[in-house]
């Protein structure tokens, strides 16, 4: 055969056409393959006829088109079993379109059915937890891609769709759905490998994939703008918290860039209010919301790394090195097989941002005058989270969001000098718990109960080392203070006993035998801080009552006790408090002798 009769081709494209038409419709939940399996049925039988057709056909260029399709129907058999889950007849199929492409892989109509065989491949193998194998098959689609891109006279790509077609006349011009096609299908090809990075905790590779796959969806146009928004605002999380701030408050500009041209071209006119123009608003209030949140933990990880640096600054400082929040001036290059010039160019340049940008630092901040202003607009996104994640509606939420604004007021009060406006910013942290505690069910939302009674318990304890320290510089001449702030401190005292003891209460039973008592890991080190800071705080409180002296001190020594004992019974518990063991174990054999002390002077 010379040619290949027009009927046949028509009929080929009509079977496809149907082909098409069954993978498009939704199944019922009882038979949710029912159009796969029919679809899967109708290219076995295309198959069949271009494999005859194959096998009489003489002339190369006829042969070409033919074997492109059966390439082409290998692969849409190779999805199907994929979707299906029969993942052993899905590696077969596809590896019987790549043999296929194997040595035409630069040709016109055999590209685009290779990528996407290359794709759904290393799909494959992620699923069946063979990264590594997944790895090499979307290493070689992004190599291939590269090779065409490469070329001086770009081809013109058939998109599978045009593989069918019975009348190539229309396809002499150039081909933009097919190009639009690869494009996609190199898309995917970042992405995947950007998850395949992951899960061989190259993270920073997979970084790097992320931002090219944005970036990509960006330069095609081909995007939802809410989710590219949260995709780019998430990855800003990544990049922060290795110290990148610089590529991170570039991805959070980006995202806001990208929300608010979304809001000023499709909601801000809106006049009605249909059920799907309020779903927009809804999702768009949502995603905006989110993005706040990580604006947010941006601004707070910038302080707090501030002030780690600060604390663990040496007196003699490295001239060698300056501290840079530009990832790619600190890479380590033993965890990575990312370059400086691949971070370096993690930019949206088709982006008009700076504006964004600049309301906000990338640099480390010195003093209190550095702090303000990235405080400020911390604190305003967290504000703006708060209207949509209200207490009433999204409880959970909402307490971590109120407790990110306690940690924010708590990191500037370590760059505020006045221990009176320390002790205020303090103060603002109590009132927020305290309010979001006295509004929670504590049996429903016991961990998060757990973690505020704990915070307040500190709280309170850092309240009253300022007033202590304070009390301490001004009593120069050895004299009593005032009893109103004798009972100011020990309202203080009380209130963080009181924390730390509802902490407490929720972990284990009152009165419970060490033995009784075998803690989970993750609740070792803050219940046994817990007794610690009780121990430290019944011994602060001040009476002039010897009973309630001795009463004071028994409580201490238990809670100093509990710790000693907990570590005797459970030795793994010795490394959660390696300082403050020795101590522990120093007050169990002291306190008893003040105790009798007080005992004797009192009956004295």
């Amino acid at each position: 055969m010379t040619n290949i009769p027009v009927n046949c081709l028509l009929d080929i494209q009509e079977k496809y056409s149907m082909v098409e038409t069954l993978l498009s419709l939704k199944d019922p939940e009882t038979e949710p393959y029912k159009s796969k399996y029919a679809a899967g049925a109708l290219l076995s039988i295309l198959k069949t006829e271009v494999i005859q057709l194959i096998d009489g056909c003489c002339e190369d260029e006829f042969c070409e088109r033919l074997s492109s399709m059966l390439a082409a129907i290998w692969l849409s058999l190779g999805i199907i079993s994929y979707e299906t889950d029969a993942l052993s007849e899905s590696s077969e199929e596809l590896k019987k379109s790549l043999e296929i492409t194997k040595d035409k892989s630069m040709h016109p109509r055999f590209v685009i059915p290779r990528i996407n065989a290359l794709n759904h491949l290393g799909v494959l193998y992620s699923m069946l937890e063979q990264p590594q194998k997944s790895k090499e098959y979307l290493e070689e689609a992004e190599d291939l891609y590269k090779k065409i891109s490469e070329l001086k006279d770009p081809i013109e790509a058939f998109g599978i769709d045009d593989l069918f077609k019975a009348d190539t006349s229309d396809l002499k011009s150039p081909r933009s759905k097919a190009e639009s096609d690869l494009e996609k299908s190199h898309t995917l090809t970042l992405y995947y490998l950007a998850q395949i990075y992951g899960t061989l905790e190259d993270h920073l590779k997979s970084s790097v994939y992320c931002h090219n796959t944005l970036k990509r969806q960006l330069e095609s146009k081909d995007y939802d703008p809410i989710e590219w928004a949260l995709n780019a605002a998430t990855l800003s999380q990544f990049f922060m918290e290795r110290t990148g701030f610089k590529q991170a408050r570039h991805h959070l500009a980006a995202a806001s860039y990208i929300l608010e041209k979304y809001f000023e071209e499709h909601l801000k006119n809106i006049q009605g209010s249909s059920e799907e123009d309020e779903a927009k608003k809804e999702r768009y209030q949502h995603r905006s919301a989110d993005v706040a949140r990580c604006w947010s933990k941006y601004g707070l990880l910038l302080l707090e790394s501030s002030k780690e640096r600060l604390m663990s600054k040496t007196d003699e400082p490295d001239e060698q090195e300056s501290p840079t929040t530009d990832l790619s001036k600190h890479l380590a290059q033993d965890d990575t097989t990312t370059s400086k010039d691949d971070i370096s160019g993690l930019l949206f340049s088709t982006l008009e941002i700076p504006t964004y940008e600049n309301q906000i630092t990338d640099k480390f901040v010195l003093d209190y005058e550095d702090a303000l202003p990235v405080f400020q607009c911390t604190k305003r996104w967290l504000e703006d989270a708060k209207t949509y994640y209200t207490l009433d509606e999204h409880a959970s939420d909402f307490v971590r969001i109120t407790q990110d604004c306690s940690a924010l007021f708590q990191v500037l009060a370590f760059f505020e000098s006045d221990e009176k406006r320390q002790c205020q910013m303090h103060k603002r942290r109590v009132d927020m718990l305290e309010n979001v505690i006295a509004s929670l069910n504590h049996q429903c939302y016991l961990q998060l109960c757990r973690q505020i009674w704990y915070e307040l318990g500190e709280t309170y304890f850092e309240m009253l080392h300022i007033k202590l320290g304070k009390i301490r510089e001004g009593n120069t001449d050895g004299m009593m203070p005032d009893p109103r702030i004798l009972n100011k401190l020990n309202t203080l005292t009380q209130k963080s006993i009181d924390n730390f003891g509802h902490f407490l209460s929720s972990i284990y039973k009152d009165g419970s035998s060490i033995k009784e008592i075998k803690l989970e890991p993750e609740c070792i080190r803050p219940v046994l801080s817990s007794h610690f800071f009780r121990g430290r705080l019944f011994s602060r409180l001040i009476t002039c009552d010897t009973d309630q002296k001795i009463d004071n001190n028994r409580k201490s020594l238990a809670s100093f006790k509990f710790i000693v004992e907990y570590c005797s019974e459970y030795p793994d518990a010795e490394k959660h408090v390696p300082l403050e063991l020795p101590v522990c174990k120093e007050m169990v054999e002291l306190l008893p002798h003040k105790i009798r002390q007080l005992s004797t002077s009192q009956i004295n």
